[in-house]
């Protein structure tokens, strides 16, 4: 009797000391590679912060005409909670680029991400200034959850009292 009970407490205790682990989420870009706006949207998952890397297919950039006297505006915004929020973005002037590439933001915390939004204010004489789009992928951390007590750990609260309680009552 004593025997079982201690391989069931073990039994029980192997099998749900293992704790799931949130692994991160990758979305790929599947809008156009150049472009000027551009939304992507997607079915929501929880994350808290997100990094960019690309394929060996180019340089994910946003790219300004050398011959644009004046500046050009950009932001890149992800969907948070259903709102949209500006994790980069800048002033470029003619003949610069910056790379999207590397791009990383803070931990925003416990949200839902549901779309990542490229944006600019280009010169009307020219087009296309995000380029090379294609290959880019953003990797999300995902939110891990927090500990809640389960039903087996209950049980096995309740195994533990049970097991006193018959041995207690094994002495008397």
């Amino acid at each position: 009797m004593k025997k079982a009970l201690y391989t069931l407490v073990a039994a029980s205790v192997l099998a749900i000391s293992g704790l799931a682990q949130a692994a991160p989420i990758t979305v790929n870009w599947t809008g156009s590679n150049s472009f000027d706006d551009q939304t992507m949207t997607f079915a929501g998952f929880q994350a808290s912060s997100l990094s960019s890397t690309q394929d060996s297919s180019g340089l994910a950039a946003i790219v300004v005409d050398g011959n644009i006297l004046g500046s050009i505006n950009w932001a890149m915004d992800i969907r948070l909670d259903g709102l949209w929020t500006n994790i980069a973005g800048g002033t470029l002037s003619g003949g610069a680029n910056q790379s999207l590439v590397g791009l990383s933001s803070a931990d925003w915390g416990d949200k839902t991400v549901s779309g990542i939004r490229f944006s600019s204010q280009p010169d009307p004489l020219f087009s296309d200034n995000f380029r090379n789009v294609n290959g880019l992928s953003f990797t999300f951390a995902e939110v891990k959850a927090a500990a809640v007590p389960e039903p087996a750990s209950l049980a096995l609260l309740g195994l533990g009292l049970l097991g006193l309680g018959l041995s207690r009552r094994m002495k008397a």
